[in-house]
């Protein structure tokens, strides 16, 4: 994912004309790629830690997997307000 990343990052880099705008990449480009991977793991832990030990069928987890989601969603979307 990373290398992916930073591939990706490479190339808007070296295509951009203007060298305030390279030099803004190579700050705000590592920014919103760590800003992405804390958010995952963010949300990974929030399913991991609420979720642990409860019957997969049972109410009780039913009703914290909702809850989960809309944490999630809520740091998915803020994420988005961040990196713009």
């Amino acid at each position: 994912l990373l290398g992916i990343s930073g591939v990706g990052a490479a190339a808007a880099v070296a295509s951009a004309e203007d060298p305030a705008e390279r030099a803004r990449s190579l700050v705000y480009i590592p920014l919103r790629v760590s800003r992405s991977v804390a958010c995952g793991v963010a949300c990974v832990a929030d399913y991991q830690w609420h979720l642990k030990g409860l019957p997969i069928d049972s109410p009780e987890r039913k009703a914290e997997r909702e809850l989960a989601h809309k944490r999630c969603a809520d740091r998915v979307v803020q994420l988005c307000f961040q990196n713009g």
